[in-house]
């Protein structure tokens, strides 16, 4: 439940509830004893109060598929096959998901499908061959963990993984082979499978120089695959010039180009022999072609002609593409014998090609997009024939014989971003474009692969009529910041006479491919497959769904039993999977709750999509019930009962809205205050919720607290309490069945002085009420069970002249105050330059606030997040140093002591990793232990505080490559939430 930004949530006004429960006077008056008063921790750069928030803000909350490709001739002899992420083997679908690794699932029965087995694979999977139950995995980024300790770190390679898969429920890994740099693309002919990728010169056991690589496997044995041969093609020199490049292959020969960065016309395709049946590479000749090559389609072998339609020099478009033919003999001699250039209307880019036989389709792109028809009949001599201009462009086509199937963009038709369309080309000189079919969001659209595999997902299925697209898409409302974002597969039926637009099927997650199987569609994307009865195209019916991988933002355990927060970017759906304690990290909940469901969906999109899930929404158990916090504009609280077979929930109970703003803190980066508030925006007191919000009050800001009582969980009470304007407030802590937040408000008698003040709200009675506010010296710290003994933070201002970078090095950037006007300032200009002085008090409470004891808090350090323990405040900091004023030298873990003997300590820890990109994610304290969760590498690090005064920092525990977006602690486990990657169970060092 700890956030960093915890201040000053929603505005709630007087809605649902009577208001008034207690607004008393502020005691003592000026003069008495036990007045305090202090220097005001706005932010000295920008003066005044701290806004809405107060000090600190809330946190806020078919044939498109795989099979036989050739560039030129078949043999009958030979068999090639191309990788997908998906393929279906003897009724079982083998998915391979970017989050969850390899699931297999039996399709036998579309309607109730079964996941048989699961394995786990870190990386970002590019494609898998299935064969007899046998996969081989291809990952184009696989991570290579080496090193121990503070010098652990992963390093990106690719590699190629064989699984055995046939018993699904014991996946068992046979062998793994690394493939230097990121795969390109690969083919697999009979048991040889040959892997291109593409070196970049930085990445893990890479070439110096940019290389594009030939690897040669082979896999005839599963549980031995081995390397053949390799072949390397590297630039002349270390420069960005080649990136990853395409592939054509046939029976005898690679043909592998790309595009070249280096200010060229032209680029060069390299031929490579592979006619030696053990594997065998051998560098043929290597030919120059026009202009650049960017999809696999700009090449084509027929009839022992290479033909090449690129485009020359490098971004530009002042260029004409160029139609190159060439005689291929053999891998090794390879003759240009013509090079024509089309006339285009006005220069353009190339953006699509595809060859049909002896026809060829290019597409250009400006502003419309011209689709030329070329005439490659005559090798010697190819010609440019017919020439049609239509909006948008498009991305890859299909020839069906005198039709052309295409797939094309159009980003911002109100009508949908992108379409597929069908040309009537039976007249070579008069293409026509008959129908075209608008589909995905009107702001923008994509899909899943790009142009080299793009056809993968263009699922056409003649003999049907049909077209399954799979797509991703944005749509705007009216309120340019509330979109919907969209994703899921349109059909679309065809005859020779046109398309038809058909219905649609949403998919969670970004949708990755669709194909049918026994008479159902079977769509996929990275989290589920899922099935649908197309019987009605217009309308299908979801049949049934499968998890391939569970989101993840946030977990809490409710005796046996854990939920999982779940909030989509692709649906702005916020979601409670219910699992068990094992299954916690397994894809398939027990049952889910759609948040929309009970709450409505009247929320503000600000607050409901992906981004914002984890933050938006708060958990708690009383050990029986499940309660959810929602924030945001439509604020609520929903009491569920988890313990049955299905979920059930209780009660929902609406919380006041109103004008709440979610404020931002630093927490004494000095942007917006020097408060370090180690209180929580709710708090929990056994059935009972309170929650902290504000809203503006003229140049000040109101506060509330409402407490909603769920004693009766079908018929829960809600009361608010409401505190007076005031310049800031922190955050709510417990005391036994108290509240307690701080807030300070102007000296009625020091100019330039605040006052702070203890509120404390009783909720042990059938209503809460506001006991009288104490003066105290500072912002609440830490309060103990009784609420009489408390930590605060004092605050004194001090002004000094001092050299830019001197003051933002010691102080910095919120320490500079800006003159009126200026946006900047020289090196070696004065300013003025405010050192804020935090000082920790000990205070006792009665009827006024009595001081104990003091010990400065370190200037050095700038907090960013805290945790609180038994009788510890465990804070994580920056360590700042003079003369580095950005981000400081170095983390520190600080423990403070003393709210129960009343002698303040403070020890400071080190917490430094060599790891480049390190820094401290998340604290979380356990009686007097504090874990600290590290990310890049993600660490786990545990720090025995039993000592006050000399903590013992452990080393860390390694909590894989993913990051780490929350951690529940549960006996001596951490579960760690890994967002789309689900969640994992680490022990705790």
């Amino acid at each position: 439940m700890r956030s960093r930004n915890t201040l000053a949530a929603l505005g709630i006004s007087c809605l649902f509830v009577a208001c008034g429960d207690g607004e008393s006077a502020d005691v003592p008056q000026p003069g008495d004893p036990g007045v305090f008063e202090s220097d005001s921790p706005g932010s000295p750069g920008y003066g005044g109060p701290t806004g809405y928030g107060g000090s600190s803000g809330a946190a806020g909350a078919g044939s498109g598929g795989t099979g036989a490709t050739n560039a030129g001739g078949s043999d009958p002899g030979k068999t090639i096959a191309e990788a997908d992420v998906i393929q279906i083997e003897n009724d079982r679908l083998y998915a391979l998901s970017r989050y969850s690794g390899l699931t297999v699932v039996d399709v036998a029965n579309p309607d109730a499908m079964k996941v048989l087995g699961t394995l786990r694979l870190e990386g970002t999977p590019f494609e898998m061959y299935v064969k007899d139950g046998v996969v081989h995995a291809m990952y184009s980024s696989w991570p290579v963990y080496g090193g121990s300790g503070v010098d652990a770190s992963y390093q990106q390679t690719s590699g190629i993984v064989t699984l055995n898969a046939k018993n699904p429920s014991a996946i068992e890994k046979l062998s793994e082979f690394q493939v230097p740099g990121e795969i390109s693309d690969s083919r697999r002919v009979d048991d040889l499978l040959y892997v291109v990728s593409y070196e970049n010169g930085y990445c893990y056991n890479c070439r110096e120089t940019e290389s594009t690589t030939v690897i040669s496997l082979d896999v005839s044995k599963p549980s031995q695959v081995v390397k053949v041969d390799e072949l390397a093609y590297s630039a002349p020199n270390k420069t960005y010039s080649w990136g990853k490049r395409s592939v054509i292959l046939n029976q005898d020969r690679i043909y592998i180009a790309g595009r070249e960065w280096g200010g060229a016309e032209g680029s060069t395709i390299q031929i490579v022999d592979i006619t030696d049946s053990t594997g065998k590479l051998a560098a043929g000749a290597s030919v120059e072609a026009a202009g650049m090559i960017e999809s696999r389609w700009q090449l084509d072998e027929k009839d022992g002609y290479l033909r090449v339609i690129s485009q020359p020099g490098s971004w530009g478009v002042g260029n004409q593409p160029r139609m190159n033919t060439f005689k291929v003999e053999s891998a090794y001699k390879v003759t240009k014998v013509a090079d024509v250039a089309m006339v285009l209307p006005e220069p353009e880019r190339l953006r699509s090609v595809r060859f049909d036989g002896n026809r060829a389709y290019a597409i250009t792109f400006l502003q419309t997009d011209p689709l030329f028809v070329l005439d490659f009949s005559d090798p010697l001599a190819p010609k440019q024939l017919g020439e049609l201009e239509i909006p948008g462009w498009v991305y890859h086509m299909e020839p069906r014989g005198n039709r052309l199937l295409a797939l094309g963009f159009d980003q911002g038709n109100s009508d949908g971003s992108l379409n597929v369309s069908m040309f009537d080309v039976a007249d070579m000189t008069k293409p026509t474009m008959l129908s075209r079919v608008h589909f995905g969001g009107n702001g923008w659209g994509d899909f899943a692969e790009d142009q080299d595999r793009i056809h993968k997902a263009f699922a056409i299925y003649d003999a049907l009529g049909l077209i399954f697209v799979p797509y991703s898409g944005h749509s705007y409302t009216s309120d340019y910041y509330c979109g919907k974002w969209e994703s899921g597969v349109q059909i679309v039926s065809f005859d020779d006479k046109g398309l038809k637009k058909r219905g649609s099927v949403d998919a969670l997650g970004q949708a990755r491919r669709a194909l049918l199987h026994k008479s159902r569609l079977l769509t996929m994307s990275d989290v589920s497959v899922e099935s649908f009865d197309v019987t009605d195209v217009d309308a299908p019916k979801r049949k049934d769904e499968v998890r391939l991988a569970s989101i993840v933002g946030k977990t809490l355990v409710v005796g046996q039993r854990v939920v999982r927060l779940s909030a989509h970017y692709w649906s702005a759906e916020t979601a409670l999977d219910i699992t068990t304690l094992p299954g916690a990290g397994m894809a398939e909940p027990l049952g889910t709750v759609r948040l929309d469901d009970v709450f409505g969906s009247e929320q503000n999109c600000a607050y409901g999509g992906y981004y914002y899930g984890s933050g938006a929404y708060g958990l708690h158990s009383d050990g029986t019930l499940l309660y959810v916090l929602r924030f945001g504009d439509a604020p609520a609280v929903a009491a569920i009962d988890i313990s049955g077979d299905a979920p059930q929930v209780q009660s929902v109970i609406k919380l006041p809205a109103g004008q709440g703003t979610a404020g931002y803190s630093d927490y004494g980066y000095g942007y917006g205050s020097d408060v370090v508030d180690t209180g929580e925006r709710w708090a929990a007191l056994g059935k009972k919720l309170a929650v902290f919000s504000s809203e503006p009050d003229g140049q000040q800001v109101r506060g509330f607290v409402d407490v909603v009582d769920f004693s009766d969980a079908k018929n829960p009470k809600l009361h608010r309490v409401t505190l007076p304007p005031s310049d800031g407030f922190t955050s709510l802590h417990t005391a036994g069945s108290k509240v307690v937040l701080s807030r300070w408000a102007p000296s009625p008698t020091t100019p330039g002085k605040v006052r702070f003040y203890a509120e404390r709200i009783e909720t042990a009675g059938s209503a809460p009420s506001r006991l009288s506010p104490i003066n105290v010296p500072g912002a609440v710290f830490d309060v103990d069970d009784s609420a009489k003994a408390l930590l605060t933070l004092d605050f004194t201002r001090i002004e000094h002249k001092l050299p830019y970078p001197e003051c933002v090095s010691k102080y910095g950037y919120g320490a500079v105050v800006w003159d009126e006007g200026s946006y900047g300032y020289a090196k070696d200009d004065l300013v003025k330059c405010v050192q804020m002085n935090r000082t920790l008090k000990h205070v006792s409470l009665g009827s006024i606030a009595v001081q104990n004891s003091a010990k400065a808090f370190p200037t050095n350090l700038l907090v960013y997040d805290t945790a609180l323990g038994t009788d510890r405040v465990f804070a994580g900091a920056y360590v700042q140093t003079a003369g580095n004023y950005y981000s400081g030298s170095g983390y520190a873990l600080v423990t403070i002591s003393g709210l129960q003997t009343g002698t303040i300590e403070i020890a400071q820890t080190e917490l430094n990793s060599k790891a480049g990109y390190f820094y401290a994610s998340q604290l979380l304290a356990k009686g007097q232990d504090l874990y600290v969760v590290g990310e890049y590498p993600a660490q786990l690090f545990h720090l025995d505080a039993s000592n006050a005064a000399a903590p013992k920092l452990s080393p860390p525990v390694d909590l894989g490559n993913q990051s780490v977006q929350h951690v529940t602690l549960h006996e001596n486990k951490a579960l760690c939430s890994h967002g789309e990657y689900g969640a994992s169970w680490v022990a705790l060092p």
